[in-house]
């Protein structure tokens, strides 16, 4: 929203900040003639939500920041001036006289709620302010309860559902780092929740330091519930108060949080001494602890001599290039553990590859040209994917490829084959599961949707035949499968059993778990194949795992332990993205984070970046202001297909389901339209006169010329003729003489609009998706999913375009594009990502590490 729009009776002064439940605004009311502070949420609130905010209004206490209102999708509050108590640990750590006033009116407002039967259960410092004149303000009262789904089942396959599938933006209900055990846990909490998140800020005041800061929500969540602590940090006169407080049974935690303030009112009148100096040990506590060392370092040695053995897998001839599509992952690891069948491109096809560990070569299948989805018999000795509508197996050591049915283009979102002789696939997006015998036949329908579920994918066959795991849930354009169910269906009587709310890509241990990923990270469940049930907790066994974008996770795992992945980041599918200037040296100045598809791209003069945020169901084009650090909405439909900026950085270019527009960057004016017809991936060139559009959004088509002509302040579009054959994703040199774009597997140059000449700039063995061109050298950018950005340089001569050998440039990204002068490439990549992300792992004795893990957890 804008300065000067209103929000039911509220004028918009100010934006405030963004967090998890949406954006913060500073407004003024009218009918009081105040200002306020409104919080307007990403969803509509349910009435569930609307009626725990309404009691939370009824809270009036000088400490607790007053909620004024409550409308369908915003919340106005009191509007409060000063620092955060985050932002003021941040300037120093606090001295106990500092600490004990803020303690004490934080101890009065948890207190005052708590009478009244609210608590707050996401009690941390960006939620306690502190004004000028040193009242303690606490905000977002009750809030995470109103916004929490009703209490699931104690059937422990639900028991984190709230921590991870909440109702309201997508939030994890309260923050990992200041959850208490039983929360982290998946457990309902109560008061004493708010009593173990005091001791937690009350210790982080003394140390500038939060207590748990793990690399990932799961491992926060781990900490909190088994890292050891202490609070050594904090003054002596508070260290017992602090320790009643962080008791991880909650049993024997303190009762009240009325109990602190007794406690402090003592501590600021001098009645508490500090404890004494712990007694030295004697000489057989002394021989003792260096014994236990000793058993502890013999039993370091043991487990780590079992420890899983990871190595990077070097598995592509020279001439190949890992091949990835939006459906399915890109490899798989046989049975019994002594292959690897993967898609591999080469300058004149793509085929399925195997390769044998023991060996160092990988040789082509044939008859597998095309291929998309793939995956192994149970014995091993054959391979089934899709291809060209067909879905077909051939043998492993070679022989004639067989059909097996028809299917629609593009449509198996997964498929698995299993012991009773049968593959289980879906055929479509929006499709349920279907039966088709392995020897041929016709496809027969498993399941159906129901309710809100708008897919069943990626079926996975359990050991016996009997049964088959399967994702549900989330389906279609920007779906975050974060939010899909992990399930079990009957092949016997066709009843379905939930596993796990939360989490994708299913697959099964022989080790007796079941496996899913959330948010990259891969769990594993102890199910008992009998009574398909889960038999306890999920437990985090392997980090950073990339998936498509269809769900399917690229872990599989063979019955002798032997596991294959290829490493991600934090993130998956369309979750907070992150875009911002990349280096040299594989770094991001990263400018903001948001569910991003498509290539962003940075406006002419550097001011702004446009993007396309993906919704639950849809797009919609947002463009970020740099200097402000704020983004807003150019366009309302939620229809987007591609956008571009025009030279002026005035104005836009965008494409709905409807056709091709163009309109003022600030949103105001009417579109004009240009084309009746949607089209992607655009190239303006520099001086705005020629515009290149591809035909296909995911692939090879024909990339096609217009001509641009002003009329009456407005472009004025001629027809669309055909610049070049099998070809996508355009993108203009600075002085507009060339042209690079990508065949789906390397990158190529063209002059323009002539196309005298064809230079290919990228090599077979790293290949190239997306180009882009230095705007300040004479240099071109190339970049693939699977390998780091590359840099040629390159030198025109004589009308010929000369490209030097290339090179590394930074490691990878989902997509690059053009930058401003003085900065070199525009770069969106998963958050949480590392050097090594992309490449492929093999993992040995994995089995093994999941039993330590399951059995820690006991």
């Amino acid at each position: 929203m804008n300065p000067g729009d209103t929000l039911g009776p509220y004028e918009i002064v100010s934006l405030l900040g963004e967090g998890g439940m949406g954006s913060v605004y500073k407004a003024r009311d009218p009918r009081l003639g105040r200002f306020v502070a409104i919080k307007v949420s990403r969803a509509q609130f349910s009435e569930r939500f609307e009626r725990e905010a309404r009691s939370i209004a009824a809270l009036n206490h000088p400490n607790i920041c007053t909620l004024h209102d409550v409308g369908p999708n915003y919340l106005v509050m009191e509007l409060i001036e000063g620092l955060t108590l985050a932002g003021r640990i941040q300037q120093s750590k606090f001295q106990l006289d500092d600490a004990l006033p803020i303690l004490r009116q934080l101890v009065d407002a948890v207190e005052a709620a708590h009478e009244k039967n609210i608590t707050h259960r996401d009690l941390k410092p960006d939620n306690i302010k502190i004004t000028p004149q040193g009242v303690v303000k606490v905000l977002d009262f009750g809030l995470a309860k109103a916004m929490e789904t009703p209490a699931p089942s104690a059937d422990p396959a639900n028991a984190t559902t709230l921590r991870f599938a909440p109702t309201v933006a997508g939030m994890i209900m309260g923050t990992p780092s200041y959850m208490a055990p039983e929360q982290a846990s998946g457990q309902a909490s109560g008061k004493r929740a708010d009593v173990w998140a005091f001791g937690v800020i009350a210790l982080e005041m003394f140390t500038g330091k939060i207590m748990f800061a793990g690399e990932t929500v799961v491992h926060i969540l781990a900490d909190v519930m088994n890292k050891p602590f202490t609070v050594d940090g904090a003054p002596v006169q508070l260290q017992p108060l602090l320790k009643r407080c962080l008791v991880r049974d909650e049993n024997k935690r303190m009762r009240d949080i009325g109990e602190a303030r007794l406690e402090l009112e003592k501590i600021a009148s001098g009645d508490v001494e500090a404890a004494p100096a712990p007694p030295k040990p004697r000489r057989w506590q002394l021989a003792a602890a260096v014994l236990a060392l000793a058993a502890i370092g013999l039993a370091a040695f043991a487990w780590q001599a079992t420890r899983p053995v990871e190595r990077p897998l070097a598995m592509l001839p020279l001439d190949v290039v890992l091949v990835r599509d939006n459906l399915a992952t890109p490899l798989a690891v046989s049975p019994d553990g002594t292959k690897i069948v993967f898609r591999g491109g080469t300058q004149d096809s793509r085929r399925l590859f195997v390769r044998h560990l023991n060996q160092d070569a990988a040789v082509p299948l044939p008859g597998t040209d095309g291929a998309s989805l793939f995956f192994f018999s149970p014995d091993g000795n054959w391979v089934a994917f899709a291809a060209n509508g067909k879905l077909k197996k051939t043998p492993v050591h070679g022989g004639p490829t067989l059909p097996i049915c028809d299917i629609p283009l593009n449509a198996p979102h997964g498929a698995t084959w299993g012991e009773d002789g049968n593959i289980v696939t879906t055929l479509g997006t929006n499709a349920g599961l279907s039966l088709v015998p392995a020897d041929g036949g016709k496809p027969v329908p498993l399941t159906e949707l129901s309710g809100k579920e708008l897919s069943h994918r990626h079926p996975y066959y359990l050991p016996g035949g009997k049964a088959v795991l399967f994702m549900s849930g989330p389906g279609g354009p920007g779906s975050n499968y974060n939010e899909s169910n992990i399930e079990v269906l009957s092949l016997k009587d066709r009843k379905r059993k939930l596993i796990r709310r939360g989490g994708y890509g299913p697959s099964y241990l022989a080790s007796g778990h079941v496996t899913y990923l959330f948010e990259g990270t891969l769990f594993a469940v102890p199910f008992d194949l009998s009574s398909l049930e889960a038999t306890a907790a999920p437990v985090p066994v392997l980090t950073a795992v990339q998936a498509s974008v269809s769900g399917a996770a690229t872990f599989h795992a063979a019955k002798d332990g032997t596991a294959i992945y290829i490493r991600g980041g934090r993130t998956t599918f369309f979750n907070e993205l992150e875009v911002g200037w990349g280096n040299s040296d594989g770094s991001l100045q990263a400018l903001f984070s948001a569910r991003v598809s498509g290539t962003p791209a940075a406006s002419p003069d550097g001011t702004q970046i446009l993007y396309r945020r993906a919704g639950d169901n849809d797009f919609a084009l947002f463009a970020h202001d740099i200097r402000r650090s704020v983004s807003r909405r150019l366009v309302l439909q939620n229809s987007v297909v591609m956008s571009a900026w025009m030279p002026d950085s005035l104005h836009i270019l965008y494409a709905d389901r409807n056709g091709v527009y163009w309109m003022r960057a600030d949103g105001s004016g009417t579109p004009v339209r240009l084309f009746d017809r949607p089209y992607y991936s655009p190239a303006i060139s520099p001086d705005g006169k020629h515009l290149l559009l591809s035909e296909d959004e995911l692939g090879p088509g024909k990339i096609l010329h217009v001509v641009l002509e002003m009329e009456a302040g407005a472009p004025k579009a001629g027809k669309p003729a055909v610049w070049s054959e099998l070809a996508y994703l355009p993108a203009f040199s600075p002085d507009g003489k060339f042209v690079s774009y990508s065949d789906g597997r390397n990158i190529f140059v063209r002059p323009f609009p002539a196309q005298v000449g064809l230079w290919q700039i990228s090599n077979d063995r790293a290949g190239g998706a997306y180009s882009a061109w230095s705007r300040s050298a004479k240099q071109l950018f190339y970049a693939s999913i699977s390998a780091p950005i590359q840099v040629v340089d390159y030198a025109v001569k004589g009308g010929s375009f000369e490209a030097g050998e290339s090179r590394r440039w930074g490691s990878s990204a989902l997509r690059i594009s053009a930058a401003p002068a003085g900065k070199q490439l525009l770069i969106m990549r998963t958050a949480g990502q590392t050097e090594d992300s992309g490449q492929t792992f093999v993992l040995m004795n994995f089995l093994d590490e999941v039993r330590r893990r399951v059995r820690e957890k006991k």
